[in-house]
């Protein structure tokens, strides 16, 4: 993926699955609307490509926990909220602290 700036906003360079390249195509970030989680990995990526959200799976359909504080050199992710629970990863991280607009940090669930 690549993006671009055009007047105010921003464009992104998408190839669609079972496309070939030359079919790719400049499309605005408003039209990617059904892809926001891929484009904020992304641009997080892009941001800082050191750093990255482990997302800890969870019983219940639509919930999940994330884990915002990674410590270097350590081998173990503080999951939020704290808990006496670890998860370890294997390319272990310098402290974030990135919080996705659409998720209430005190449920840990899409609002």
């Amino acid at each position: 993926m690549k993006e671009q700036k055009v007047g105010r906003g921003k464009q992104y360079l998408v190839k669609w699955k079972g496309w070939p390249h030359s079919e790719n195509i400049w499309e605005p970030s408003r039209h990617l609307t059904h892809a926001k989680k891929v484009l904020r990995d992304w641009q997080r990526k892009q941001s800082n490509p050191d750093t990255r959200i482990c997302l800890l799976p969870t019983l219940e359909v639509g919930h999940w926990d994330y884990l915002i504080h990674c410590y270097k050199p350590k081998d173990k992710c503080l999951p939020y909220p704290q808990q006496q629970l670890f998860y370890p990863y294997e390319n272990v991280f310098t402290p974030i602290d990135l919080v996705d607009e659409d998720i209430d940090p005190r449920e840990g669930v899409m609002s």
